[in-house]
């Protein structure tokens, strides 16, 4: 993502602020405007794009808090109600209706799939050990001969 997650310091925002990326201009015109006294701050959190505060956490002048959207799901909840609530005589019914219904594939077509990838996959798998025993054999061979007088 290219997101960094540690602070930048003077050595490391050469890297993370570079200027052919999108994040990399952000973290560089945090570094740079914090050169100012008055935007001192902004070099600490360079990294968060001049942002302290958690990804989650909002301002209450400019957006909803979490807290705000969590009492009003709670109101929602308590007035509302869940749809998806049943009475007993509904919940017995569908309890009732869970049953075993097979095992195994469902059509003759799914096992064939399946037991086909199950051989490939056994298949490449022995060969890969094939191929790394002959590499072995090979490196001990070429290791025992003498070398041409």
């Amino acid at each position: 993502t290219g997101l960094n997650l540690r602070r930048v310091d003077d050595l490391s925002v050469e890297i993370h602020g570079d200027p052919s990326t999108h994040l990399g201009r952000l973290i560089r015109a945090c570094w740079d405007l914090g050169e100012h006294p008055d935007y001192q701050r902004l070099r600490r959190w360079a990294h968060q794009f001049g942002y302290g505060g958690h990804i989650t956490t909002k301002s209450r002048a400019f957006s909803v808090t979490l807290g705000f959207l969590r009492h009003q799901r709670t109101i929602w909840r308590r007035t509302e109600g869940h749809p998806h609530t049943w009475d007993d005589e509904q919940a017995e019914r569908v309890i009732y209706e869970l049953g075993y219904q097979a095992t195994g594939w469902i059509t003759t077509g799914d096992a064939l799939l399946a037991n086909t990838a199950a051989a490939l996959a056994r298949a490449r798998h022995q060969a890969g050990l094939d191929a790394l025993a002959d590499e072995h054999a090979d490196h001990h061979r070429t290791a025992a001969q003498p070398l041409a007088a």
